[in-house]
């Protein structure tokens, strides 16, 4: 090893250092090796060996670290920036947030929360009023004279009206399909187990149709029924207002049709 003023120059260390180090303080484990390394070779003597802390690594020179203030200066400056950054970020949040206010203000004029979905009822309770819905529908079909049944004899619409407005504080759905070639036989109101209310029932030639109305039940849940069959009768239903219409047809003929079904319901529904 040879030595110049504060020159350390064994090439190999040299160039290892240079790449691993290109301009940048030596860690404080290198300094600490060199510093014994440069002891064992009495580089520096007595008073005149510099601290570990006050060395730098530049292209292998070893040198004292120059004079600290002007690394002061840099580091106001940065907490300077970093401070007005730090008010930009604060505004830019204040900015979201009430851009965020105004657009949900804009879409939801009412400033109330969005209702909650529908709840409907499950299949263990949609299948059994499908079947009393069925049940009910044959029972008028079959009848010689709908009108003169005891117990459940259809009778004019005024009356129905009257109970399901006192009974769900809204009006029963309905709509004239007479243009639909439907003919109202009568209607009459129900205490159902399975919640039905009221009972309308219709004719055309061989083909028959009820429409039932349904409030929720006690937990709020609603009949619901895609366009389906159930012994040979169509069956859909619609919501309306707080009620559901659930419409039954059949033909003994077999010509009705699930599009004829869906468009009586369709059409009381939107009345």
């Amino acid at each position: 090893m040879t030595q110049s003023g504060n020159q350390f120059e064994h090439d190999d260390l040299r160039d290892a250092l240079r790449r691993a180090f290109p301009a940048q303080p030596a860690p404080q484990a290198l300094r600490d090796r060199v510093t014994a390394m440069l002891r064992n070779d009495e580089m520096w003597t007595g008073d005149d060996m510099p601290e570990p802390a006050n060395l730098t690594l530049s292209a292998g020179h070893i040198a004292p670290l120059p004079d600290p203030a002007p690394h002061y200066t840099h580091v106001a400056w940065l907490g300077n920036l970093f401070h007005g950054a730090r008010h930009v970020a604060m505004a830019a949040c204040i900015a979201g947030l009430a851009m965020g206010t105004l657009l949900y203000l804009a879409t939801n004029k009412s400033g109330t929360p969005d209702q909650s979905p529908t709840q409907i009822a499950d299949t263990a309770t949609v299948q059994p009023f499908l079947q009393a819905a069925v049940f009910r529908h044959d029972a008028l079909r079959q009848a010689s004279d709908p009108t003169q049944m005891p117990g459940g004899s259809l009778g004019p619409l005024q009356p129905v009206r009257t109970d399901v407005q006192n009974r769900t504080a809204s009006p029963m759905p309905e709509a004239d399909i007479s243009s639909q070639g439907w003919q109202l036989v009568g209607g009459k109101s129900c205490r159902a187990a399975d919640g039905c209310i009221a009972q309308i029932f219709y004719r055309r030639g061989q083909q028959t149709l009820s429409v039932f109305i349904i409030p929720p039940d006690p937990q709020g849940r609603r009949i619901r029924i895609e366009s389906t069959t159930q012994k040979n009768h169509l069956v859909t239903t619609r919501e309306v207002g707080p009620l559901t219409i659930c419409v039954v047809g059949y033909s003994s003929d077999g010509k009705l049709t699930t599009q004829e079904v869906d468009r009586v319901a369709d059409l009381i529904a939107t009345h």
